[in-house]
Formats: C-alpha cells, sequence, structure tokens
C-alpha cells in the first residue's frame, strides 16, 4: 500500500528577492465569463469584474497592472474597463508566476487556480470570488470553496473597499522551512531510479516535477528523465524563451484521449495504449505523474506495474474527489455520460486497464469527479498532495 502525504509544495523561491523595492508588478488573471455555468448572471459577473479592476487600480497606484486572460477567452476584454492595465503575452499561468516571481507584487483573479498557485510559491494572492455570490449560482460557490479548501481567511477578499494586507516576513520565513521539508520528504521517495519517467497533462503540470528535478539534478542527481506530453493547445504557449522544461533529457509526445464511443476517438485509444505498452520501461525505473487519472496515465500504471510510482495531485482535485468537496454539491446533478461509460465498461476492461470513474456535474461546467475505482494507495507507492 502506497502512503499520502499532504505537503506544501517546495517552490523555493527566494522571497526575500521577490518581495525586495523591484516589487512593482500586479497581476490580475481573469476569466473566460462566456464559459460560466449555464446558471450564471453574465452581466452582473462583468460588472463585478470592472469592480475588481477598478479595486486593484485604486490599491496600487503606480505599479504595472498585468492583464494575463484567460486561454479560453473570446472577446471578454470588449465589456471590461482596462484603462492602466497592460494585456499580458498569451502564456501557461504557473510558467509566469515562476519566472517573474521577483518582480511581482500582488497576484488577484475572481476564482483561478493561479492565485492558489501564486500563494504557494509565496506570493501574496487573493481571490475575489466571495463578491460574486449572485453572480455564481449557490451551487457553483459551494463548490469553489471546496476548490479552495484550507487556505487562509486572507486569501479571500471580503469587500471591494477593504485594504489589502500584507503577511509579515516571518509567515513566508516560516513557509520556507516547510518547503525545505517537502523537498526532503519527495527527495526520499524518489532516491536514485535508473530512469525517470514523467507524464504531464500540460505545462502547469509539468513544471512541479521540473522544478523539483533540477533541484535535485543540482544536488548531483544524474538521471535521464523522459517528459511523456499529451498532445495539449497549452504547450504551444509556452514562451519559446523558457528553459524550465530544458531539465528534461527526452520528451515523447503521445495523443490525447478523453472519453468517446466515437469509432475514431476508439481507434486512437487503442493506438495510444499500444504506444505506452511498448515503451521502453525497465525494472528499476521511476514513473512521476501529474496526469491522475487520464486514459494515457491510466495505460502506463496498467502495463508497467514494476516499477515505482509517485502521483503529484493538487490539494484542489483531492480534497475535492477524496476529502468529501463532492458532496457539497446536490448529489442528483451528477451523472455518467455516455462516452464515459462505453470507456468503463468496454474498452477499459478490454484492454486491461485500471478501471475509472467519471461522474460530471450538471453541464459539466463546475467540478466533476474524475477517479479510478481503485484507491490512490492501491495505485502509487507515494502520493504527494500539494
Amino acid at each position: 500500500m502506497g502512503t499520502i502525504q499532504k505537503i506544501p509544495f517546495p517552490y523555493l523561491i527566494n522571497h526575500s528577492s521577490a518581495q525586495s523595492e523591484k516589487s512593482r508588478i500586479v497581476v490580475f488573471f481573469s476569466t473566460d465569463f462566456f464559459n460560466l455555468p449555464a446558471d450564471s448572471n453574465r452581466n452582473l459577473f462583468i460588472e463585478r469584474t470592472n469592480q475588481a479592476l477598478e479595486y486593484i487600480r485604486t490599491q496600487f497606484p503606480g505599479r504595472t497592472l498585468l492583464y494575463q486572460a484567460h486561454p479560453n477567452e473570446h472577446d471578454e476584454q470588449k465589456y471590461l474597463n482596462l484603462t492602466g492595465f497592460t494585456i499580458g503575452e498569451p502564456t501557461i499561468a504557473e510558467v509566469l508566476l515562476w519566472e517573474r516571481s521577483e518582480e511581482i507584487e500582488y497576484v488577484f483573479s475572481i476564482n483561478s487556480w493561479a492565485s492558489a498557485s501564486a500563494y504557494l510559491m509565496g506570493l501574496h494572492a487573493a481571490v475575489f470570488f466571495e463578491l460574486f455570490d449572485g453572480a455564481l449560482s449557490p451551487e457553483t460557490m459551494r463548490g469553489t470553496r471546496g476548490y479552495y479548501a484550507g487556505f487562509p481567511s486572507h486569501f479571500f477578499l471580503q469587500s471591494f473597499s477593504q485594504n489589502i494586507l500584507t503577511p509579515q516576513a516571518s509567515v513566508l520565513q516560516a513557509g520556507e522551512k516547510k518547503e525545505e521539508e517537502s523537498f526532503r520528504q519527495i527527495s526520499r521517495a524518489i532516491q536514485n531510479p535508473q530512469k525517470i519517467w514523467v507524464m504531464a497533462n500540460e505545462p502547469s503540470a509539468a513544471l512541479s516535477t521540473a522544478i523539483i528535478l533540477r533541484r535535485l539534478r543540482a544536488q548531483g542527481l544524474h538521471v535521464h528523465t523522459v517528459l511523456l506530453k499529451p498532445r495539449h493547445r497549452r504547450w504551444n504557449v509556452v514562451p519559446n524563451t523558457s528553459t524550465i522544461f530544458n531539465i528534461f533529457d527526452e520528451s515523447i509526445e503521445i495523443p490525447y484521449q478523453w472519453y468517446s464511443a466515437r469509432p475514431m476517438k476508439i481507434y486512437t485509444a487503442i493506438r495510444t495504449a499500444l504506444l505506452i505498452r511498448r515503451l521502453p520501461v525497465k525494472k528499476g525505473d521511476l514513473f512521476i505523474s501529474s496526469s491522475h487519472p487520464y486514459f494515457h496515465e491510466d495505460c502506463f500504471l496498467s502495463y508497467h506495474q514494476g516499477i515505482r510510482k509517485i502521483l503529484f495531485i493538487e490539494s484542489r482535485w483531492y480534497n475535492f474527489t477524496y476529502g468529501g468537496g463532492a458532496l457539497r454539491l446536490k448529489q442528483e446533478e451528477f451523472f455518467t455520460p455516455f462516452g464515459a461509460r462505453f470507456f468503463n465498461l468496454v474498452l477499459e476492461p478490454l484492454l486491461g486497464l485500471y478501471r475509472t470513474i467519471y461522474r460530471q456535474y450538471a453541464d459539466g461546467r463546475v467540478l466533476n469527479i474524475h477517479r479510478y475505482q481503485h484507491s490512490l494507495e492501491e495505485i502509487y507507492d507515494s502520493i504527494f498532495v500539494f
């Protein structure tokens, strides 16, 4: 049986530099409000978003204000008052935060996990979503509160007139000590493998492993690392100047597969399973995944059971799926789409894969249950919940 450890992610950013006089950028990560749940009040959401933008202008005069568009935005910006804001270049939130951490003074969003990532990196961050009650339905508000379970009260803004509170340096220093211990725990789990296989759905997921491997390599671990990279459009917006992913010695692109009963999707799924089964994985190798529990990860776990396996999973998904967060929502609104049912009942047994569960909530735009039928401890040797 594997072990579950709940730890802060060891970003190990130099917080003293991050809070220096050079810190003059305030970042707002936007929301694609045309893709909100169907029961949302879009006009009120736009009105509240403009209030949030005005709040940032008022609280941070003289700073560089950066508006980072959501990857799924269309023409949301024309509905917003972006006076004083610079439109940022398309990129992945976590990559931007990591590479520009020394310049960033504060990070805001309505309900984006980018604010959570910033906070976990030791940057000052907050979300506005508690001020969007009415623009978002009670079900969406309950689901989002579960999404952020465990974050401190000062992370949640309660008024468009409150002053920003900056945490004391001693809090950041305590966080650094926890990060150091977290890094030691992960190092012990990784040990000294023959080869490391890393699977990450998208760049934000790959960043965590890249940071850890970079630190381990600086400390003398020289192991060939392979990034298994499912085809995802977010890889196309990683800046060419970014070097964080150069830590991987090799990259193998594999198809991105979602539940579907369409003949061509089934054909692609079978081809993907065969591709992953034929990978030259050997005893003594190590598998690190941030892709729980997608089809391509399921294939690797099912076909290469003789090696050690580590899961990195963010608290938002762990708490919702395994920690009771899903119980905040109306249980009668969950259902299994036909494509997921076909995969679970027909294709997974046929291909010899771990069986999965996918339960969609209403229109699928709030939060959905996605997991293996087995417990995490039965599948992975070590589970790190960040």
